[in-house]
């Protein structure tokens, strides 16, 4: 799997993919004035949202550093490792509102869904919209569109998983649904499993 040093490096470099994408969907919001609508959780709610465990390392480590992991790792069991994000918060008044839990862990989709493109078989980038911004932005997509076909730079998301996928070949290439990948993560990290050793020692003692 991976030594500690390697892991180490390995989350440094899934962070600074983060990084990147949330500078370029910010470059091309602001370029097309596309934006999610305010507490917008619709895409949260999707139990068919597919990572890879590989994006998850980074919020696995910093849950270890805070503590926390054996609280989400509950959590996760607890749904069967299925079903909804279990970070994803919802509104306890307005139905369809909600807020990430974990914001600043998200993985790769949550960054790109509804501010990327994907390439077609013809080569070129058609932009993936989420039907909430469909449904109410119809002229600023199409001149968006209208400007990716010429010059307009977009976030691709094959760009950014390749990216992921170089990191680690297996673990970056297989998609699961979000519960099952923290899952995988938080155990193939090995991190999960030292720090419940120390719990049970103290335990123990």
């Amino acid at each position: 799997m991976f030594n500690k040093n390697k892991l180490t490096k390995t989350i440094r470099k899934i962070r600074n993919i983060f990084s990147n994408i949330d500078h370029d969907v910010h470059v091309f919001q602001k370029k097309t004035a596309l934006f999610c609508e305010d507490g917008c959780g619709q895409c949260c709610l999707s139990p068919r949202v597919e990572i890879t465990a590989l994006e998850m390392y980074p919020l696995v480590e910093y849950l270890i550093i805070k503590k926390q992991i054996e609280i989400w790792y509950k959590k996760a069991q607890e749904a069967f490792f299925e079903g909804q994000c279990i970070f994803y918060d919802p509104d306890a008044v307005f139905s369809g509102k909600g807020r990430c839990s974990i914001y600043s862990y998200r993985p790769s989709v949550c960054r790109l869904y509804g501010f990327s493109a994907f390439v077609n078989k013809m080569g070129r980038r058609s932009l993936v919209i989420c039907s909430i911004i469909k449904s109410r932005e119809k002229e600023k997509i199409s001149r968006a569109q209208d400007r990716i076909n010429n010059v307009l730079a977009v976030p691709v998301m094959k760009e950014y998983s390749d990216r992921l996928y170089q990191l680690h070949p297996v673990i970056g290439c297989r998609q699961m649904t979000i519960n099952l990948a923290f899952k995988v993560a938080a155990e193939s990290m090995s991190l999960y499993s030292q720090y419940n050793q120390r719990i049970k020692k103290k335990e123990i003692l």
